[in-house]
């Protein structure tokens, strides 16, 4: 799978600073119950001498509602996500652990099926020379599952997040109005 992240960190009225940042992923994810899935992931991306990040997360997904395809076309998921990230830059690597627990709510579409659902997240970060920082990262995903076939499907998906917080990156800061992130990603699954 691919992602396309683009990060925004508002600097008083009217002032933003655009980051994007592109990584590619991999994943294995299996059912161990007919209503739980558990699996892994991992990422990373990166130009030699200038910024790399690779991360890794361990997966979870309960199905609390999955209907005979007689009953509904509704289906209710809440997961969890728990992960490290490195962040290098400038020979200062920055660690990052966190998790996010969404709520996915998927409607079928004939074999196609629209999910999306509401999200929070919290990340710890710390590096070299700064003081930890704990942040909250509510927001919100939707994505769309193609199936092209009985074993395959791609999975667009839109996620945007929203954390209120004021730092500078070495301290608080009274202009800094906090930091938004887009992420545009691109699966593709496969099932054996």
């Amino acid at each position: 799978s691919g992602e396309l992240d683009v990060a925004s960190a508002g600097r008083g009225e009217d002032q933003t600073v655009p980051v994007p940042w592109a990584q590619i992923g991999l994943g294995a994810h299996y059912g161990v119950h007919d209503r739980v899935e558990l699996g892994g992931r991992v990422w990373g991306f990166g130009f030699p001498n200038l910024a790399a990040t690779f991360g890794g997360a361990i997966d979870a997904k309960l199905g609390v509602y999955k209907p005979l395809a007689s009953e509904s076309k509704w289906a209710v998921a809440p997961a969890l996500s728990l992960g490290y990230q490195q962040i290098l830059y400038a020979d200062a690597p920055q660690h990052v652990f966190g998790g996010t627990v969404p709520v996915l709510f998927g409607y079928a579409l004939g074999k196609h099926e629209l999910v999306f659902g509401p999200r929070v997240g919290t990340f710890v970060s710390t590096s070299y020379g700064q003081e930890t920082v704990v942040t909250v990262w509510p927001g919100a995903n939707v994505g769309f599952a193609i199936a092209t076939s009985d074993r395959f499907e791609l999975f667009p998906e839109l996620v945007l997040l929203y954390s209120p917080i004021q730092l500078n990156g070495e301290s608080e800061a009274d202009d800094r109005t906090g930091v938004g992130v887009l992420q545009l990603g691109l699966g593709a699954n496969f099932k054996l």
